[in-house]
């Protein structure tokens, strides 16, 4: 399932997809497509007519494996016969690259991008506040690319926010961005809420992050740099 995967894995893949297809072929007597390529070609469009399709009336969790399926075959067709496939199916893997991760749930606390009604925790207006924040990305450029999945290179790159703009920019770990946004979006939530004293989830007010928040928090996270700079007597390079 990862899309940066080659080689050994993607080989025993398809040999175990051809090995199975030719048992399939040995219990049912079903002819097979003429090459390799014609029948992943077939697979691939079946499995993804059948399994994608009305994807909102069924459950977050089986959607997300048959994303993540259907994004491997992609890759193994892709190795396999690279450049042959036509453009529906093209149109088919963007719609999975662009779906599959709405219906990821490997969440440790905040249920980002997740489709359905909203989670009482992503009510929390400070919560809200602290992801509006982050999505605020208007004025930056287009990230440079570095993945090769060829659905992103057809339609461009998706960004969600800060995190993901620096992810796609400098090419972090997709886990790891992940985590850290979670992370930054509770510190944020975290010393807003204390400098608000909960006043907004009490009055169900809109709320917005202002800069006295990210100055408390930025001092938090850099204490001890400035501590040291001090004690050297060097300029600090926070600014």
């Amino acid at each position: 399932m990862d899309p940066h995967s080659s080689g050994r894995g993607v080989r025993q893949f398809r040999t175990y997809l051809l090995h199975r297809l030719e048992k399939d072929e040995m219990e049912t007597s079903r002819r097979l497509a003429s090459t390799d390529a014609k029948e992943i070609l077939k697979f691939y469009e079946q499995y993804c007519r059948k399994n994608l399709e009305g994807l909102h009336m069924r459950k977050s969790d089986k959607m997300s494996r048959y994303y993540q399926v259907a994004s491997v075959l992609y890759d193994v067709l892709n190795n396999v016969a690279p450049g042959s496939h036509k453009s529906m199916f093209d149109q088919f893997a963007k719609g999975v690259e662009k779906e599959k991760a709405s219906f990821s749930h490997h969440y440790n606390m905040l249920p980002l991008n997740i489709p359905g009604p909203p989670q009482p925790v992503m009510e929390i207006p400070e919560i809200k506040a602290a992801v509006d924040l982050l999505r605020g990305i208007s004025n930056l450029p287009i990230p440079r690319q570095y993945t090769t999945n060829v659905p992103e290179a057809i339609e461009g790159p998706i960004v969600h926010d800060l995190i993901d703009w620096l992810r796609q920019t400098f090419g972090f770990q997709k886990g790891n961005m992940e985590n850290q946004k979670e992370h930054l979006i509770l510190l944020l939530a975290n010393v807003d809420m204390k400098r608000s004293g909960g006043r907004y989830e009490r009055e169900g007010q809109s709320h917005m992050i202002d800069h006295y928040t990210i100055d408390d928090l930025m001092k938090k996270v850099f204490q001890n740099y400035i501590s040291w700079c001090m004690y050297l007597h060097l300029e600090s390079n926070i600014k």
